[in-house]
This record gives C-alpha cells, sequence and structure tokens, in this order.
C-alpha cells in the first residue's frame, strides 16, 4: 500500500504542476476540476420557433416563467416573445431603426424580471445608439405599447452590459487597447475597472469571447470561454481571480496561435450559455468527451469557488445560439440544431 502511494505522488505533483505552469490569459494558475456527481439531464421537446411557413433567424434571448424572448435576425423587428404554454408567437417588437423606441440591434442581458405585475428585459443595442435599456414586455404584448426605459449612460466602445445592482451597471469595453469590466454609476462615473485578458491586443479579442453571468448581488463574475474549456471567476470587490478547467488541459496556445496566423477559429465551442442561480453557476458546453459517445452537449453547475458540483449530461444536439434559464421555475430552454425544436430541462433537482 505504502509503495502504491509513492509511485503516485510523484505522478500527482506532475500533473498539478503541468496545470499551474500552463498559460491561462485570464491571470491565475488553472485548476483542474471534476464532477463530484455525474447524471444524465432528460430534455422535453415543446415546439418548434421557426417553421416553413414562418422561417426566422434568432437567439434565445431570455425567459421568464411562460415567455420566451428571442433575438431576431433579418427582420424589421428586432425582438420576438414566444408564449411557451401555448407554444406559439405571441408577436414580434422594436422597429429597426434609429428614431424614439426603436432599436438598431438587441443583445440580450439575460436580465429579466417581474415588477409591478409587468415583465421587463434588460437588453443592449451594440451597434447603433449603445442603448442600454429596460424592454416592457408585458406591455408591449398587452397594448402594442413599445416602452424603453434608459438605465445607464452612453459609454463609448461597450459591446456588452449588465445590471450590477440598483446604483451600479457593469460594462463590458474597449479601454487601452484591451478589453475590460468596468462598473459605472447610472449616471457614467467610473468605479472600477478589471483588465481581463491584458496580453491579448484589441485585434485579437474575437477568440476571447465568453459567456458573461453576475452574482446576484453583482459582486462576482463568471467568465466562461467560448474557445477553451475553461470557467473564469472575477471578485469585483477584492479583485481576486480564479480559473478552473473541466477538460484535460485548456490548450489556449496552439489554439491562439493558429487564430493569429490563420484567422481560423476552433470548431468546436466549449461554452454555449453561462447563467446564475442563487449560489451557483451554471455552464452549457458542447466540449463534452463521453466516452460513450451518447452525450452531445453537457450543463457544468459550479459554485462560486468553482468546484464541479454536478456534469448532467444531454443527447440532444442542441444549437450554440443561446442557452436561457427561467428563474422562476428552475428551467432551461435551448434549441435543436436541426429543426429548431424547443427542449426543456428542469433543473429544479439541481439548484
Amino acid at each position: 500500500m505504502k509503495k502504491t502511494v509513492f509511485l503516485l505522488l510523484p505522478l500527482m505533483l506532475i500533473t498539478f504542476c503541468a496545470y499551474s505552469r500552463e498559460y491561462n490569459p485570464f491571470g491565475p494558475a488553472v485548476r483542474p476540476v471534476k464532477p463530484e456527481s455525474e447524471q444524465v439531464l432528460k430534455g422535453c421537446p415543446l415546439f418548434r420557433l421557426s417553421t416553413d411557413e414562418a422561417p426566422l433567424s434568432y437567439i434565445l434571448a431570455c425567459a421568464y416563467d411562460s415567455i420566451l424572448v428571442v433575438s431576431l435576425d433579418k427582420n424589421e423587428f428586432v425582438t420576438g416573445v414566444f408564449d411557451i404554454s401555448r407554444g406559439e408567437l405571441v408577436g414580434k417588437y422594436i422597429h429597426k431603426g434609429r428614431g424614439p423606441m426603436e432599436l438598431l440591434s438587441f443583445s440580450s442581458t439575460y436580465q429579466c424580471w417581474d415588477e409591478r405585475d409587468s415583465l421587463y428585459l434588460n437588453c443592449f443595442d451594440v451597434s447603433g445608439q449603445n442603448n442600454f435599456v429596460s424592454f416592457n414586455i408585458t406591455a408591449a404584448v398587452k397594448d402594442g405599447e413599445i416602452k424603453l426605459r434608459r438605465i445607464g449612460e452612453f459609454i463609448p466602445v461597450t459591446l456588452n452590459a449588465r445590471k450590477a445592482d440598483d446604483s451600479t451597471n457593469v460594462y463590458y469595453r474597449l479601454t487601452d487597447n484591451t478589453m475590460a469590466l468596468e462598473r459605472f454609476t447610472k449616471n457614467g462615473h467610473l468605479l472600477n475597472s478589471w483588465k481581463l485578458f491584458p496580453d491579448i491586443p484589441m485585434t485579437n479579442f474575437s477568440i476571447m469571447s465568453f459567456g458573461l453571468a453576475l452574482s446576484d448581488d453583482g459582486t462576482k463574475a463568471a467568465i466562461a470561454m467560448t474557445a477553451f474549456p475553461c470557467l473564469n471567476i472575477l471578485d469585483m470587490v477584492t479583485g481576486e481571480r480564479k480559473s478552473v478547467t473541466f477538460a484535460r488541459r485548456i490548450g489556449f496556445e496552439p489554439v491562439y496561435d493558429t487564430y493569429r496566423s490563420s484567422f481560423t477559429y476552433p470548431e468546436i465551442s466549449s461554452c454555449c450559455g453561462t447563467f446564475t442561480s442563487g449560489d451557483l453557476v451554471c455552464v452549457r458546453t458542447d466540449n463534452v468527451g463521453d466516452s460513450n459517445g451518447d452525450a452531445k452537449s453537457a450543463l457544468l453547475i459550479f459554485d462560486w469557488d468553482g468546484n464541479l458540483k454536478y456534469r448532467l449530461l444531454i443527447s440532444e444536439d442542441l444549437a450554440t445560439y443561446g442557452t436561457v434559464f427561467d428563474p422562476v421555475h428552475k428551467k432551461m430552454y435551448c434549441c435543436t440544431e436541426d429543426d429548431d425544436t424547443l427542449y426543456c430541462y428542469d433543473l429544479s433537482g439541481y439548484l
């Protein structure tokens, strides 16, 4: 027994050192994690969002109770609203334009809430006026009235924004030739700034795409990489950074070198959606590597220390464009790649 232990110890040290030496553009050493529990997550098919009679080009934006909101492309409207319980499109809203109560684009911040019997969604117009607004979904569905309430000042060169708390917003934006998360007051006063990947120049930032979610109190950011199997956690109070990988290796440098030389993006995405629920961080990934070949996707559930609590295997061939979470019923919604069928996954037993 002692001999076995002594033989395993050098191997464990070599493995640890290999991970700790691996370059991580986020900063800290990357800690490998394994799930405390691995289970199969069963999905329930609901209905098709796009049909031959009514084709849509869309991205899932938000879900709340029985409402599903999508961002529309190639359409005169920028958003559509579905009633999940009835399985039908309720309507299309917000004309595309620069006028009052119009947007040129619709980038959801995945923040949807109920206030005074009205349902609101925060959204950001990245290609036009850089508007950070809340959209009154209830007023649009009931009365056809478009109400967009500004919830943050114009901050130049912003790719997306999040409401952090009642008095501050967090912006993902360009500053000093690199990208950063910055916390501003509602009237545009800068409070804090965190350069996420200081070694990566602005010209190469498309390779550093990620899914972003904030903790309920707005003090922590979960950053799940699109191209690499890595979850990064930023404490926006202390500045502490943590990184974990849920694969054998990240392999950042060879993929990044290939991208810089040929602008070839990785074929397999690692993160296809990030959301939080209480003290847990959820990452949907297609980088599964299931030994049986049955699972195509997985939902990874972490705590805010980066510990991997669950690895929930998903057999459906899910599209990469959008993963949304309904906080009311604790359900995740995704669409299949081939026929736009909306699938529902009950997470109440894990969250």
